[in-house]
């Protein structure tokens, strides 16, 4: 099992969408949050063993109310969650087609390292 907080999430996510300056995030940090507790809600949905701990007992999912909130993902979901966070901004606050299109191949990215296919 990988650990990771939601602010690594977003952080590697910021660097997907190319949105790293924080003098002027074109998705703020409140709305980055959604997208993490979705990604979460979403992910452990679809594969519940990601909520499995090392010692074979399984956490319970909870709405996140910080980014500093450590989530518990095998370390083989982390591209996967990323790509969500991404595809969901993308698809909220596209500015042009090309976003539209980045946020489908994300999208695409994500079902595919699930295992969902597209």
């Amino acid at each position: 099992m990988a650990t990771m907080t939601g602010q690594n999430v977003v952080d590697e996510a910021r660097i997907k969408l190319d949105d790293t300056d924080a003098t002027a995030y074109r998705w703020s940090d409140a709305a980055m949050l959604i997208y993490v507790d979705d990604a979460e809600n979403f992910l452990t949905g679809i594969r519940p063993e990601t909520l499995l701990r090392t010692d074979g007992a399984t956490r319970t999912r909870e709405t996140l109310t910080s980014l500093a909130t450590e989530l518990v993902l095998s370390s083989n979901y982390k591209e996967a969650f990323v790509s969500y966070v991404v595809q969901k901004a993308l698809s909220v606050k596209a500015s042009n087609k090309q976003d539209l299109s980045r946020g489908r191949t994300e999208l695409d990215t994500f079902k595919l390292e699930i295992g969902i296919g597209t």
